[in-house]
């Protein structure tokens, strides 16, 4: 190849890409990737506030002496390993890369109306407010922008996944929780029968006879960490008769467990501790009968 042949292929290629710069609509060659300008910096240990809206409905979380209040709608205790996960996201939060200055484009990348608008309040009574769209390239990358900039980022940290949830995913869904080898004694009441099993210098036994620990490992392990599928918000009018479980551990709780129509695969759950009504899946609350399994039908 001859040197004047080398020249014309490379003025070739820089006419080529002048003619695409200039080609290029307007409003995309506004682009700047200088990113200095957003001031996104979140202290996670002093927001006291967080607002999530999507679609018309709005979750509102309020940090209340300490702990962690969902405030709308309702007002329930919220789910305290959620909410470190979310604002651990805000602690790591960067701002990458401008992606488009185009409004006709905002569809595309999940930020117009159909986003997710997060208001993040300190107790300095700075807001942060993002429009978060869809997820990036990675799971902990999605796009984003100020609600009243055209410009859309690409941000590293957020978690779609997690903002997004439903309501009943940011409530605690804590129905009981203690050490398994803090239960001295569990009482299981089925079909008019009791069951006490009694944990003594090492030794289980049930209605006074020794027991393998394996009987009732299944039961320990469900009741000591014992957390809700759903909730019963409204009204409970029992129409079932319960299953009766009495904890005896560092402190007592009594939980009453009945079988959901039409076909038992839910169960709702009544608490001594808390009036919130809970639902239990099946196999959970198989967990917790197997120690009498043998005995009962």
């Amino acid at each position: 190849m001859s040197a004047t042949t080398k020249i014309l292929i490379v003025l070739f290629v820089i006419l080529a890409v002048v003619v695409v710069y200039y080609l290029q609509p307007a409003k995309e060659r506004e682009a700047s990737y200088k990113t200095s300008d957003l001031n996104l910096a979140i202290d996670s240990a002093s927001v006291n506030k967080i607002e999530i809206q999507k679609l018309g409905k709005s979750i509102a979380l309020e940090n209340t002496d300490g702990k962690w209040m969902i405030t709308s709608p309702g007002r329930y205790t919220a789910n305290a390993s959620t909410v470190t996960q979310l604002l651990s996201s805000f602690s790591k939060f960067i701002v990458g890369s401008l992606i488009s200055s185009n409004p006709e484009k905002q569809g595309m990348f999940q930020v117009d109306s159909t986003g997710t608008k997060v208001t993040v309040t300190q107790r300095s009574g700075k807001s942060v407010i993002l429009v978060v769209g869809k997820m990036g390239p990675s799971y902990s990358e999605a796009y984003f922008r100020l609600p009243d900039s055209k410009d859309v980022y690409m941000g590293e940290g957020l978690s779609t996944w997690t903002l997004n949830q439903d309501l009943k995913e940011w409530r605690d869904k804590t129905i009981f929780s203690t050490p398994s080898d803090s239960i001295k004694e569990l009482s299981l009441e089925f079909n008019n029968e009791s069951f006490v099993f009694t944990h003594e210098n090492d030794t289980w036994k049930l209605n006074n006879d020794s027991i393998e620990q394996s009987v009732v490992t299944p039961a320990l392990t469900a009741l000591s960490s014992l957390h809700a599928d759903d909730f019963i918000d409204s009204n409970f009018t029992p129409t079932t008769k319960p299953m009766n479980v009495k904890i005896h551990a560092s402190e007592d709780v009594v939980l009453s467990l009945f079988p959901q129509p039409p076909d038992s695969a839910r169960y709702a759950v009544q608490t001594s501790q808390s009036p919130q009504v809970y639902l239990l899946s099946k196999w959970t609350v198989q967990q917790i009968r197997k120690p009498i399994e043998k005995y009962v039908k």
